[in-house]
């Protein structure tokens, strides 16, 4: 079969098997159940904006840009021919097709976003892969000078981009888990399954997701294996509150470096972004859609 949508989808895949019990106390957990997801709000969809006819990254800004891929399944062609030989590969490999459309457009995306930075053309536009999977700019002026991240869930796409800091991106579908306990048993601390808990029913689904996508997106930046250093990673995960970093294992002083901003991409998600930076607010863009330019004129 296709790869799956994400690490957190893998993991799930990887719990099946399981014989561990699916209870949190006395009452079967409301992460298995179809709690309230979150909806995004006028303000909050408002925060994601037509971007100007030019983006341009000065000193410290930080821009996120969101894109649903199947709403662009219709460019194909275009995107697919911007990609190489080996992202090609890579698309024929997919067993159903929409997995296979959602990874040629989201690569050929991300070229075109990087494009409007690097003034190039985005088929010129080589990547290089660190030790665990972080992609870079294979060519080393621009790898100082660029720093990007990317993460998809079930179509939705985003992609963050900054000149000097360094960032790590995530974005997940708040859906039902009934491995939920198991995982956060596993990558959480105590800590934070004390606080994810204590929520109420209606807030442990989106708590959860607020939890993983923070803890993601730090090792995402740092280029760490993401399996292995969950749980050294603890956040605060309460929805409506401010996200914060608050503790790195072995680390007492790296929290104070890092900064974490919650994303509100579209209803039913939700997303994180972590930069080694203090006092920096990302400009959030959507790439245009069909519908984007009707309403244009």
């Amino acid at each position: 079969m296709g790869a799956p949508e994400n690490y957190a989808d893998r993991l799930i895949d990887s719990q099946r098997d399981s014989d561990a019990c699916w209870l949190t106390g006395p009452r079967e957990s409301d992460l298995s159940r179809n709690a309230a997801l979150p909806s995004a709000t006028t303000a909050a969809e408002a925060q994601w904006a037509l971007p100007p006819g030019r983006t341009e990254l000065v000193g410290n800004a930080i821009h996120v840009w969101r894109a649903g891929l199947d709403s662009l399944a219709s460019a194909l062609p275009d995107f697919a021919g911007l990609l190489s030989a080996s992202e090609r590969k890579r698309a024929d490999r997919f067993q159903f097709d929409r997995d296979r459309v959602r990874f040629i457009v989201r690569r050929g995306l991300l070229r075109q976003i990087l494009a409007r930075y690097l003034a190039c053309d985005p088929a010129e536009i080589s990547f290089t892969y660190e030790a665990r999977g972080k992609p870079s700019l294979a060519n080393l002026m621009e790898r100082h000078s660029i720093h990007f991240n990317l993460s998809h869930s079930h179509g939705l796409a985003l992609i963050a981009v900054a000149r000097q800091h360094a960032l790590g991106v995530d974005v997940e579908r708040v859906r039902p888990m009934p491995e939920a306990d198991q995982i956060a048993a596993k990558f959480f601390s105590t800590r934070e399954n004390a606080v994810l808990n204590a929520l109420p029913s209606d807030s442990m689904l989106e708590g959860f997701f607020h939890c993983w996508t923070r803890k993601e997106a730090y090792l995402k930046a740092t280029g760490e294996g993401i399996a292995d250093s969950l749980p050294e990673v603890e956040v605060s995960l309460t929805p409506g509150r401010a996200p914060e970093l608050l503790k790195i294992a072995g680390d007492a002083r790296a929290a104070s470096f890092w900064t974490l901003h919650s994303l509100a991409p579209a209803p039913g998600f939700v997303g994180a972004l972590a930069m080694k930076a203090k006092g920096s607010k990302p400009a959030c863009w959507r790439w245009p859609e069909q519908s984007d330019a009707v309403h244009s004129g």
